[in-house]
């Protein structure tokens, strides 16, 4: 009926928004896929830069006789070395592109820039509120969800129509008005016609009511047990969805928390590898270090780059899975009061004597890296 109809449309209309979920999921991935492959273009420029003036210092000395020709000749295939990795970060760069323009619907020869100057963490989901306070949200905010329910309200109206069908009448109604005349074609001994007639309207109102049993009342059992039967299966196939979706707020949560963890120790392993690079290269410079122990630091500085770059991309990836995963909740859902441990002590007044001010405490930002 009409209320079975109106279902349908609200799933349709749920079944369209978690396509349009998917859809923006795929292209913002397949964007922050241009950013990681811009990201590392421009690390290994850095490192190619780096390595290219370690090859010419260990040249020099080697060319001069204050260094062995076996430390320049290892600088060289280490140069050699982030020649190829930088031709594989531009060829990664082209490629990034073109599924970003397949998902975009633009021409494969269109050059995409990231419009982010910077490789920041983005949390999109703040991390204080817990699991399950989002299950709940992705229970409400879900398309999916909503399409399914919208499916099962549906079929229970059908069943309900099943069920009453032989206990409800079937009624005709007509209705119709004309005009009545007659005649005769006897003519009489003059050869007149005689005519006469008698012309009416008319108007007439039907009614009819009948009730319908189907094979003696077989077949609306039959009927009753069809919308039953899909009753059930539209039921299951919620509970399919439901475990669907609160496996995947499970996995994003638990992908955005170890990769917030990621995040700081290769932020601390870059630190680490940067210094004791430049402690190497002043040493080599000043004629008391060995070519070896710069080019194992440069090759130590140049992978926790990439990780530190792969670890911040990997967290925003985690982080936009999980909002699209919660049916991407407006702001003031995911809204949670501001933890005291964050909240700064109150200014009190203080006695006469050496002046001190509180210090509220601050979050620790990780840096970033620009591509």
């Amino acid at each position: 009926g009409l209320l079975a109809a109106r279902q349908r449309v609200t799933t349709a209309s749920a079944a369209a928004d978690g396509v349009r979920n998917d859809v923006l999921l795929r292209t913002y991935l397949a964007y922050l896929d241009l950013l990681r492959a811009e990201g590392r273009l421009a690390i290994a420029t850095k490192n190619r830069g780096e390595g290219a003036e370690l090859a010419r210092l260990t040249d020099a000395y080697a060319k001069a006789g204050q260094g062995r020709k076996a430390d320049a000749d290892r600088a060289a295939v280490e140069l050699r070395r982030r020649d190829a990795e930088l031709t594989q970060a531009e060829a990664d760069t082209l490629t990034a592109t073109a599924r970003l323009c397949q998902l975009l619907n633009l021409g494969p020869a269109t050059r995409l820039r990231p419009v982010d100057g910077w490789v920041v963490p983005a949390p999109l989901v703040p991390d204080p509120v817990p699991l399950p306070d989002l299950l709940a949200v992705a229970l409400l905010q879900r398309p999916e969800l909503a399409a399914r329910r919208s499916e099962v309200r549906e079929f229970l109206y059908q069943l309900s129509l099943a069920k009453v069908l032989p206990f409800s009448p079937n009624v005709i109604l007509g209705f119709s008005a004309g005009g009545f005349g007659g005649g005769s074609d006897v003519v009489d001994r003059a050869g007149a016609a005689s005519r006469f007639g008698n012309l009416d309207g008319r108007s007439d109102f039907d009614a009819a009511v009948f009730l319908t049993f189907r094979n003696m009342g077989v077949g609306n059992v039959a009927l009753v047990r069809a919308a039953d039967s899909r009753v059930q299966q539209s039921r299951l196939r919620e509970l399919e969805v439901l475990n669907l979706v609160r496996a995947q707020v499970a996995e994003a949560h638990a992908r955005a928390a170890a990769r917030a963890l990621q995040i700081d120790a290769a932020e601390r392993a870059v630190k680490s590898s940067s210094d004791a690079f430049d402690e190497d290269f002043a040493r080599i410079r000043a004629g008391a270090g060995l070519p070896l122990e710069v080019i194992d630091s440069l090759r130590l500085l140049a992978r926790s780059r990439f990780e530190y770059l792969d670890a911040i991309i990997d967290y925003n990836r985690a982080q936009v899975q999980l909002w699209v995963a919660l049916g991407r909740p407006p702001a003031d859902a995911l809204a949670r009061p501001v933890p005291a441990a964050l909240v700064p002590p109150p200014v009190v007044a203080v006695p006469p004597g050496p002046r001190y001010f509180p210090v509220p405490k601050v979050l620790p930002m990780p840096a970033s890296v620009k591509p």
